[in-house]
């Protein structure tokens, strides 16, 4: 195959598997928002550091390779962080789109 139509062949195959997992993360990112929902009604904080560092470990430890597991756990701390700003916020937009824990609205739940 031509060098060139295999680039492009690649890349095409890289956009589809980024809609899949944009669709996985909002998938994700609604089953959060109701997490935090029922948090709030049981009267827990939505911030759960024992479950967020489980999972973290837990991702790292089941591999992506060619990804290092450190890779993989920041990946995943991140997605956790916008998750868990969409549980505080009950999925309003955040004021600084680039950083959740930048936000300066007096909202937070530790």
């Amino acid at each position: 195959m031509d060098p060139n139509q295999e680039l492009e062949n690649l890349r095409l195959q890289i956009d589809q598997i980024d809609g899949q997992i944009l669709r996985l993360l909002s998938e994700r990112a609604g089953l959060a928002l109701r997490i935090g929902r029922v948090k709030r009604t049981l009267g827990h904080e939505i911030s759960d550091p024992k479950r967020e560092r489980d999972v973290l470990h837990a991702r790292a430890a089941s591999g992506a390779a060619p990804l290092p597991a450190d890779g993989v756990e920041a990946i995943f701390s991140e997605i956790i962080k916008w998750c868990r700003y969409i549980q505080e916020h009950d999925g309003k937009a955040p004021a600084n789109p680039h950083n959740p824990e930048d936000a300066d609205d007096g909202d937070r739940h530790g």
